[in-house]
């Protein structure tokens, strides 16, 4: 995976969960997370006529979806970043590190789609950080979801072609894309 990176570091990875009992226990937190948003009050209300609305109904239908069956994702692929950033003093420091995975996670989901497979961005399993951390790797901060749903709709298409599942474009083996090319599953 190639991707712009903040000073060079390459300080990101990508972790795939393919377990199952992790995978329900990362769409259980997810599920919470998205019951405390909405009891929040979250996303505020927009004002009466607003061209956003619509869209953002679908948005929150998708995710209340994405809720639902999440487990039944056969794959997650999860950008990470090593160390935290919530008490670095500069904020450019911060901006540089997000800024960094971000485009690689970005990357990430446009070659799925053009191998035909879907994915999905979230950030509301982040409530739960550090307990997700603990299922996965602990030297390594989840920033996002990446699930690929396939097996999960199988109508959908991406580029006009079927969404495959993962494990019919040969993405059985290990399992960690990132910085140093090194893979591991779990």
């Amino acid at each position: 995976m190639q991707s712009p990176t903040g000073t060079n570091q390459q300080n990101w990875s990508f972790v795939v969960v393919s377990d199952a009992d992790k995978r329900a226990a990362i769409a259980d937190f997810y599920r919470r997370a998205g019951e405390m948003m909405t009891g929040s009050g979250y996303p505020p209300p927009l004002p009466e006529g607003d061209p956003r609305i619509p869209a953002t109904e679908r948005v929150m239908d998708s995710a209340a979806y994405l809720a639902e069956c999440l487990q039944e994702v056969p794959v997650f692929v999860i950008p990470c970043v090593q160390g935290r950033m919530e008490q670095v003093p500069m904020i450019v420091a911060q901006a540089s590190t997000y800024g960094s995975i971000l485009p690689a996670a970005w990357s990430f989901m446009l070659a799925a789609r053009a191998r035909g497979l879907g994915s999905a961005w979230t950030t509301i399993h982040l409530f739960f950080h550090d307990s997700i951390l603990g299922l996965i790797e602990p030297d390594v901060v989840a920033k996002a979801l990446a699930s690929d749903g396939a097996g999960v709709h199988t109508s959908w298409t991406a580029g006009g072609q079927p969404i495959r599942p993962w494990n019919d474009v040969g993405l059985n083996g290990p399992s960690r894309i990132g910085g140093s090319n090194e893979f591991i599953k779990v």
